[in-house]
């Protein structure tokens, strides 16, 4: 039997902005919240019940990126909050760590073009 693997995760899960009105509903007045208790909402469950976690890890984290800014998520970050609830720290907090991890990837993009056009050699490991 042969089974390939799969190279390149599946895309992102489709989001409309019925997607992002939930979600912010959900997360309205609520504080910070993990992803359990964005899915376990009723309003969530409704919409999107039945999903395994990690769909809904998926899918809330898609939504949070399609929001325009409204929905503060991060690397690190406690969980999920409005934007316009979030305390001034939070959001320079989260908008400092987007940034480091944007400068880290592009780091990474130019260092993976200069291998792929011959411009940065592999160097040969003592024995």
């Amino acid at each position: 039997m042969n089974e390939q693997l799969d190279l390149l995760p599946p895309s992102a899960p489709p989001v409309n902005s019925e997607d992002v009105a939930l979600l912010i509903s959900v997360l309205a007045g609520n504080g910070w919240m993990k992803t359990p208790e964005v899915a376990a909402a009723p309003e969530f469950q409704l919409r999107f019940g039945g999903s395994k976690m990690a769909n809904f890890e998926r899918k809330i984290r898609a939504i949070a990126n399609r929001s325009e800014g409204f929905v503060l998520s991060y690397p690190g970050s406690p969980g999920y909050r409005l934007t316009v609830e979030a305390k001034i720290e939070e959001i320079q907090t989260a908008t400092a760590k987007l940034r480091h991890q944007a400068g880290q990837m592009i780091q990474r993009a130019l260092e993976i073009d200069r291998v792929y056009h011959g411009k940065q050699r592999l160097k040969a490991r003592p024995r």
